[in-house]
């Protein structure tokens, strides 16, 4: 099990890390700015993130499952995601490629039950954030629920151009 807080946070950081797995863990943020439960970031391949219950409270910036630049053929599943923060961006799951050379692709969010009732600021359920110099290709999203409340900005999948496609 994962606890993070402080200024920022990241319960569990996959930094170029292959063929491993993420299961059945409870995992918790609550920094002021910039929550990660569990972030996936360059040259990571492969992983299983897996029947995780993962909540993140800080004020703003909260991520459940961020996957940066150039994570592939990850699979994402059965998880439950609460971000909760009290300011700007609550998002459950993000596929990153923004500001990137080579795109993260092959990943499958399925199955996942992502909920927001945070206050302020924008909420995602699923986040495909493309660059102009990479895309986030072939994805698959399949099955997964999304229940978001709040103020404004509440989208249950939001594709973000410049190259997004899946």
């Amino acid at each position: 099990d994962g606890n993070s807080g402080g200024a920022s946070g990241i319960a569990i950081d996959y930094t170029s890390t292959n063929d491993s797995y993420i299961y059945n863990n409870t995992i918790r943020t609550s920094g002021t700015n910039y929550n990660y439960g569990i972030f996936i970031d360059t040259g990571a391949y492969a992983n299983l993130v897996r029947s995780n219950n993962i909540s993140t409270f800080g004020s703003n910036w909260n991520y459940g499952i961020y996957l940066s630049t150039n994570a592939g053929s990850n699979i994402i599943e059965r998880n439950v995601i609460k971000p909760n923060g009290t300011g700007t961006a609550n998002h459950g799951i993000v596929i990153d490629s923004a500001g990137a050379s080579t795109a993260s692709s092959g990943n499958i969010v399925r199955d996942n039950n992502i909920s927001s009732s945070a206050v302020g600021g924008l909420k995602y359920g699923i986040s495909l954030a493309a660059g102009s110099s990479a895309a986030v290709q072939g994805t698959t999203n399949s099955g997964n629920r999304i229940s978001l409340s709040g103020y404004d900005g509440n989208n249950g999948i939001q594709f973000q151009p410049s190259g997004a496609d899946s």
